[in-house]
């Protein structure tokens, strides 16, 4: 189960970082949960549309780091953002469910995007 999730969470983010919004839906629970520094959201659409957001903002994502356990997978990634921002040192825990990302909990600095925002 830990690798399948594994397997899961990277494709997800490598979806995310080629800009193909269908593949990375196609992991999400019809429930999930997302909570980060700069917003919480809850249902599959809601997400989405933070995950179609989200691919605007940064240019490249180079995950560096992925750990799981039972049901949950920790990535640590690097995410490369235009001027002023820079780069972005990020860690993302995520809970699955039935094999699909039932939370995703992220965690950064957000000082970098009040700028921008």
């Amino acid at each position: 189960m830990t690798e399948k999730n594994i397997i899961s969470a990277k494709a997800y983010y490598e979806a995310i970082n080629n800009r193909n919004l269908a593949e990375a839906e196609k992991y999400l629970d019809s429930n999930v949960e997302y909570m980060g520094p700069l917003t919480n959201m809850s249902g599959k659409k809601a997400v989405v549309n933070g995950i179609k957001y989200f691919m605007t903002v940064f240019e490249k994502l180079n995950i560096r780091t992925v750990i799981g356990s039972k049901d949950q997978v920790i990535l640590i990634y690097d995410l490369d953002c235009p001027a002023p921002i820079g780069n972005v040192r990020t860690a993302v825990l995520m809970d699955f469910k039935n094999h699909l990302i039932s939370k995703v909990e992220l965690f950064f600095d957000p000082r970098p995007f009040e700028r921008k925002i």
